[in-house]
Parts: structure tokens; sequence; C-alpha cells
């Protein structure tokens, strides 16, 4: 958090990239939560090799927003950190909802 906070206190004004912000929030709030879904599914009905706590711990990891290394790979890589920091900024503001709606119609 002290990353986002140093490259947000470097920004004139947030940056909002509407590409970057989709293709970051399709990936990490649809395509990633859906694999780990089905990993745990396959799991349930063919392996059976994790018990209900890991399929829980699974799910809960794969829903969380994005994590701040992005925006200390793009401050060390000097590709606009501020972008990253606004797209994590926007990401944990969505989260917020977005997990305990997920959890509840997930019924984890």
């Amino acid at each position: 958090m002290m990353i986002i906070g140093a490259s947000l206190a470097k920004a004139k004004k947030l940056i909002v990239a509407p590409k970057f912000l989709a293709l970051t929030f399709v990936g990490k709030f649809i395509i990633w939560p859906a694999a780990a879904y089905g990993l745990i599914l396959f799991d349930q009905g063919v392996t059976g090799w994790f018990g209900p706590e890991i399929h829980k711990m699974i799910f809960l990891m794969a829903i969380v927003p994005p994590a701040a290394n992005i925006a200390a790979f793009a401050a060390k890589l000097d590709m606009s950190p501020e972008k990253a920091a606004t797209t994590i900024l926007i990401g944990t503001i969505f989260a917020l909802f977005y997990i305990p709606f997920i959890l509840l119609i997930s019924g984890f």
C-alpha cells in the first residue's frame, strides 16, 4: 500500500486508462475466478485431492483485487506507475462490493 501511495503521490491526477482497466478487471475478476472454480469442480468430480477448506482458500485467493506489486513493477520499469496505481485503487474499491457478492452467490 505504501508503493501505491507513493505512486499516487507523484501523480498530478488519477490516470484512468479504460483499455488497461477493462483488461485487468476481466482477467482478475472474471477469468481467474472462473478458472479457479473450474479447478475446484474438477477436483471435486475427478481427483478428490483437496478438501472443502482448500477449495474455499483457492476460491478466496482467486477473487481478491489486483496485487500492489503491479505498481512496484511499473515503477521499477518506468512504465506509467500512476496508471497501475489508479487501476489497483479502483480494483480495491470495486472488490469491497465484489467479494461479498461473489461469496454470497457462490455459497462459500
